[in-house]
């Protein structure tokens, strides 16, 4: 017996009966400008739109949201600063709004003012705002004239007290002028009440005036020279410990180091005693010389710190010597390459020596 299979295709009522507005392209459309995520989602949901399509326009209508919402934030902030301007320019369902129950509000009337907010909102920041006139100060009052009143009940007849009354009228013009120029100047002084206060006076140092004796002059020229000097001597004691002995290579010198009496042994022995590596000794002399400025009430010169710079490079450049001696003593740096070395030294002391000539003779 054949199985009777069920009629499962829509009847003909169901097939014609229109498809919900809000799957509808005007609904979606609506939406996307009037409420752009009810929009976007009734486009996703149910618009068979492609997908690039359905992108492209959420995309334009969540941009145009962030947007206005941005606009409406911004207001905000000025609206402070707008003042009666704006609010007799906001139409007056915008001002009415916040007094009124929403669910007595039509809806064409809440897209209406929305709109409005907008364009006022876009009027602000456009400076398309109508400007308040400019308000004038007001005249200054005029003295009141007071007229004198009689007293007493017969015609032509009048007190000694209306009598002053009316002095007191015919004198008030005259120094109605004055006393409106010191209100004036009173109100002037008190107006700016939010100023900043003025800041108070920097008290400037004077300049020293003071000079620096002979003797002074003479104490600075030979701290400087004895620094250089002695640096001078570090080198020649440093080449004597050297000597002219080669050794085959860096391991057959680091061997003779261990032994006191070999070259390379007095040489390292020389670096160790000497310490060379730290020696920074010029950097007090440069100490002793500015408190003798300073004694003075002088300003150290800028020749001062150009002997300390040129100081700081040698003790870098004699530090270079003595590793270029080690490396000259294994057979790694030539003759000419120990020589250059030196004569950087040299070359940085006699430069020394030359700005401390010029510190004692300014």
């Amino acid at each position: 017996m054949a199985q009777i299979r069920p009629n499962r295709r829509p009847s003909l009522h169901t097939r014609n009966m229109p498809a919900p507005w809000y799957k509808s392209d005007a609904a979606a459309i609506l939406g996307l400008f009037l409420c752009p995520p009810v929009g976007v989602a009734l486009v996703w949901l149910y618009q068979k739109w492609d997908g690039l399509v359905k992108m492209v326009v959420s995309l334009v209508s969540l941009s145009g949201l962030v947007a206005v919402l941005m606009v409406v934030a911004g207001s905000g902030g000025n609206e402070a600063a707008a003042g009666p301007a704006l609010d007799a320019g906001a139409p007056a369902a915008l001002q009415t709004a916040g007094t009124q129950d929403a669910d007595s509000l039509d809806p064409r009337q809440v897209v209406g003012r929305a709109a409005g907010s907008l364009v006022a909102a876009a009027q602000r920041l456009t400076g398309d705002v109508t400007e308040a006139p400019p308000q004038t100060s007001p005249a200054a009052p005029q003295a009141p004239v007071i007229r004198a009143q009689s007293t007493s009940s017969q015609p032509g007849l009048s007190s000694p007290a209306g009598n002053a009354s009316a002095a007191a009228a015919a004198a008030a013009p005259a120094n109605a002028a004055p006393q409106q120029a010191a209100a004036r100047s009173s109100a002037a002084a008190v107006a700016p009440a939010n100023a900043p206060a003025a800041a108070p006076p920097v008290a400037v140092a004077a300049a020293p005036t003071g000079s620096l004796t002979a003797a002074q002059k003479q104490t600075i020229q030979t701290t400087l020279l004895a620094s250089t000097t002695h640096y001078s001597q570090l080198l020649d004691a440093g080449k004597g410990a050297l000597g002219s002995k080669r050794y085959a290579d860096a391991s057959e010198v680091a061997d003779a180091q261990d032994d006191p009496s070999s070259p390379a042994g007095k040489f390292s022995h020389w670096r160790d005693q000497s310490k060379v590596d730290d020696d920074q000794s010029y950097g007090d002399a440069y100490d002793q010389v500015t408190a003798i400025y300073a004694d003075a009430g002088v300003d150290a010169p800028d020749g001062l710190d150009v002997w300390l710079a040129t100081m700081t490079d040698m003790q870098s450049s004699i530090v270079d010597w003595a590793d270029a001696a080690v490396d000259w003593e294994g057979q790694d740096d030539t003759d000419a390459e120990l020589a250059a070395a030196e004569k950087t030294v040299r070359d940085d002391l006699n430069d020394a020596k030359t700005v401390a000539q010029k510190l004692q003779a300014s």
